[in-house]
């Protein structure tokens, strides 16, 4: 790589590394709000305070504009370093592990390199002006998601697809199942309903959560699995293969991340809140349902945001990544395990009028109890059912 390009990402892997120390206790940090839903910590402060030293001790003649402290211009106006040192510090103050470091370099009036990096995922990217772009550090355990332009991807109705992943996946859990229970009922998201000898149980089954996401590459889909006693959920599995991360809840045992206890978050008003949705993307009946809750949060809340997989949004609820949730639209697979995580984690689920009848109605909102209430009086009198 260039000379330049070497102290970027040196600078990108410090400011990194800063900010992955932090992450382990975020509910300690210090938050100032600069502005509405504009947050700084002191975490971005020193990561912006390592890459800015990086770069001084190897060009002290540069130029640069960093989110915190804004221009320090240089003798050689020449170059000019452009740093966001935590890109998402609403994501990293909730927990949502989706942000970054960003350093770009200027020469002139042209941009020459750029260097992003995600230390929750230890992904590197690097580009430099005529050299293309590049990942130098990717790393993914997961087989199908290391050339997902070779999947078969089938179009089962608008903006719903299905490869043969799924199917793979899906067919390896019910033959686990089988073999185990094989008087067990499945109701699965690609073979539908299987009805067992015994049907007081049934496993409920997305192989794959955001299956629009994995053909694109964008590495947040899930597995997720439930299992409902008659007519009450016993059991809740979301496994997520790109971060290795499996959330587990049992009714009356707790809910758990990788073994180790989960709770909700502990947020109590609204305006401080970062609120995960899914809008319509099949159905676009309720587009203009779903418009008007989503135009009456916005400036209620602290964020929105909208992955793409409601299961482990769903488990970013329990695991106090979120502090709340709502969705339209979705089917008993997208929810079981996840609504169990919540209620083990201490949180509530329901319908739009706080109801239980979610899995049937595909209308879901969650959260921490405190946020759970607002989102309802927020949401409620937008439904329609």
């Amino acid at each position: 790589m260039h000379p330049l390009v070497n102290i970027a990402v040196k600078a990108a892997r410090r400011a990194g590394a800063i900010i992955n120390r932090a992450a382990r206790d975020v509910d300690a940090l210090a938050v100032t709000r600069k502005r509405h839903n504009d947050f700084v910590t002191e975490i971005d402060q020193a990561a912006e305070a390592a890459i800015i030293e990086i770069i001084r001790h190897a060009y002290p003649d540069h130029s640069i504009l960093a989110e915190e402290t804004g221009v320090s211009d240089g003798s050689n106006a020449e170059y000019t370093w452009i740093i966001d040192p935590l890109d998402g510090t609403t994501n990293f103050i909730h927990g949502f592990p989706q942000y970054a470091v960003s350093i770009g370099l200027k020469h002139k009036d042209t941009l020459a390199h750029g260097v992003v990096y995600d230390p929750t995922r230890n992904e590197l990217f690097v580009a430099s002006r005529g050299s293309g772009a590049d990942i130098p550090s990717r790393a993914i355990d997961d087989r199908a998601a290391r050339d997902v332009d070779a999947l078969a991807v089938t179009r089962k109705r608008h903006n719903d697809f299905v490869t043969e992943i799924d199917q793979a996946a899906e067919a390896a859990i019910i033959e686990i199942i089988r073999h185990a229970y094989p008087d067990h009922s499945i109701l699965a998201e690609e073979t539908g309903v299987s009805d067992g000898s015994n049907a007081e149980y049934t496993w409920i089954i997305d192989p794959l959560d955001g299956t629009t996401n994995f053909i694109h590459g964008f590495p947040q889909y899930a597995v997720s699995i439930g299992l409902k006693h008659k007519d009450t959920l016993a059991h809740g599995v979301v496994y997520d293969p790109t971060r290795n991360e499996l959330f587990v809840a049992s009714r009356g045992s707790g809910a758990f991340l990788n073994d180790r206890r989960i709770r909700v978050s502990r947020r109590v008003k609204l305006a401080d809140a970062l609120i995960g949705t899914g809008f319509p993307f099949r159905d676009l009946t309720g587009l203009d349902e779903y418009t008007a809750m989503f135009s009456t949060l916005v400036p209620k809340v602290a964020g929105i945001r909208r992955p793409g997989a409601a299961a482990l949004d769903l488990a970013y609820v329990a695991s106090g990544r979120y502090d709340g949730f709502w969705e339209v639209g979705l089917s008993p697979w997208d929810m079981a395990a996840g609504a169990l995580l919540i209620q083990e984690a201490g949180g509530l689920v329901g319908d739009f009028r706080g109801e239980s009848d979610y899995l049937a109605s595909g209308r879901i909102v969650a959260g921490n109890p405190k946020i759970f209430t607002q989102l309802l009086h927020t949401l409620g009198p937008l439904s329609r059912q």
